[in-house]
């Protein structure tokens, strides 16, 4: 989930002269909208990536508004930073604050020369100030150790298809962060749409892309985002359709480490939601968000219980916001007696200034379906320098009533039910030869616990309880 506007300007005053930041985008990943949420993950960008920028690892984040800074490498231009006496920002460089962070020197960093300027009413791309155009390509191929006869990866998604090359997301959008650091006020806003083989996993289940009537059996549509924000002073109001802020992973691929996704974020999370959301920035260290809502993956209401359900959450970071603890949640009620509760806790640290840690529960019930899917998963990065950079996701998601965990496409064998525990082991690399392309490749194990014997089997088309899989995709940003 993306960052909203704020005119909170402490944090930059925190960073001493002796502490640097990487130059990376700082907007946030999918589940905060808390300002001070470090980016999914804060790893995945490089010096090579800001262009004619060269700044240090990530050790402490200076911010002024919605703007970041990197402090430069020279001590003595840093020398001012954290005195009382001086200008925060001074002797350090504005960041573009909007270009999606990925793996080091990935295509998500623009790879152009942005300047350091206040007073211009364009940006180097000739875009008006703060109005600023996404797209990138990403595309992959992934291949099961145990050659499934429907060629599908079991109850992995998105990469769901056995060698089969996907072209998962082509993503065009236009976005404009809310700062009202400056004037106390600011309106802003987002557009995003993408085609390919992801979007059928992303598409509004009642209404919108649901009715648009798309037969092709992978290629698809999903128009994900289409929403307003307006910032006033510490708060900001959004309203339309966005992200849901539970769970950690978003949807953006530039955003994301790794190729495949979790349990977590297949199973446990929803996606999108039609509502409006107001956040507010208690301090350097709090934000809290609530707001209404009509039903996640939900546009129309043909479930014949028109009513409005609720969302919530708070975030906690540190002073340098390399630590942060967020909780979200969201309640709903989908039909008559049809309550649903999703819940996410996610935790961040840096261990190092190139090791990031990530911590994630998530837990998600529905009265009606009886369903009820909780998991725990870990993420653990390490960034060797500005091409290179590998991690490990560790997790394990259980589907406590067998109606939760299924293959999402037609002709995919595995439909459950899967009444039980899985587990999933995934070692990636992240390879960035040029700042506009990245290369992922990776190695995942699964394996499934049922809880009796004798029941349907996720992988090789229903005849295994486990899968190894090797997979590679490129990200290729304009």
């Amino acid at each position: 989930m993306r960052a909203l506007g704020t005119s909170e300007n402490a944090a930059a005053e925190r960073v001493s002269h002796t502490e640097t930041v990487h130059d990376v985008n700082l907007v946030s990943s999918r589940t905060s909208p808390s300002i001070m949420r470090i980016p999914q993950p804060i790893l995945n960008a490089s010096a090579e990536q800001t262009g004619r920028y060269e700044v240090s690892a990530l050790d402490a984040l200076a911010r002024d508004g919605n703007h970041f800074y990197a402090v430069n490498a020279q001590p003595a231009e840093r020398a001012n930073i954290g005195n009382d006496a001086a200008d925060p920002t001074e002797g350090a460089i504005r960041v573009q604050p909007e270009a999606p962070a990925a793996a080091p020197g990935d295509a998500s960093a623009q790879d152009r020369d942005y300047e350091d300027s206040d007073d211009d009413d364009e940006g180097d791309d000739g875009e008006p100030d703060g109005l600023h155009f996404q797209a990138w390509l990403q595309q992959g191929i992934s291949f099961s150790a145990v050659d499934p006869a429907d060629r599908y990866n079991g109850v992995v998604g998105m990469n769901d298809r056995d060698a089969d090359w996907m072209g998962n997301q082509l993503w065009l959008g236009l976005v404009k962060r809310a700062d009202s650091s400056e004037t106390g006020f600011d309106i802003g806003g987002e557009f995003a749409t993408i085609y390919g083989t992801d979007a059928q996993y992303l598409q509004m289940q009642d209404g919108l892309e649901e009715s648009w009537d798309q037969t092709a059996a992978f290629y698809q549509v999903a128009l994900l985002r289409f929403y307003t924000d307006v910032a006033i002073g510490d708060w900001t109001l959004r309203a339309g359709k966005f992200d849901v802020m539970v769970g950690y992973e978003p949807i953006e691929a530039t955003k994301n480490f790794f190729y495949s996704h979790s349990y977590s974020f297949i199973y446990g999370t929803p996606f999108t939601l039609l509502g409006a959301m107001a956040t507010r920035q208690i301090n350097d260290n709090v934000a809290v968000n609530a707001g209404l809502h009509r039903g996640t993956n939900q546009f129309d209401d043909t479930d014949g219980w028109d009513r409005m359900d609720y969302l919530g959450g708070i975030t906690f970071s540190s002073d340098v916001a390399d630590s942060w603890l967020d909780c979200q949640f969201i309640a709903e009620e989908k039909g008559v007696g049809d309550d649903s509760l999703w819940y996410s806790l996610v935790g961040h640290t840096l261990l190092t200034s190139d090791l990031e840690l990530v911590l994630e529960h998530t837990f998600r019930k529905s009265s009606l379906a009886d369903a009820e899917g909780y998991g725990v998963g870990q993420w653990l990065m390490r960034r060797f320098n500005d091409k290179w950079a590998t991690g490990i996701r560790a997790e394990w998601y259980r589907d406590d009533d067998g109606s939760i965990v299924r293959g999402v496409r037609n002709g995919n064998v595995a439909q459950g039910p899967f009444v039980g525990d899985f587990y999933a082991v995934t070692w990636a690399v992240n390879y960035s030869p040029r700042p506009y392309l990245n290369l992922r490749p990776e190695l995942r194990y699964d394996w499934y616990d049922e809880d009796a014997s004798g029941g349907p089997r996720p992988f090789d088309a229903g005849n295994q309880d486990d899968q190894l899989m090797g997979s590679l995709d490129c990200i290729l940003t304009y």
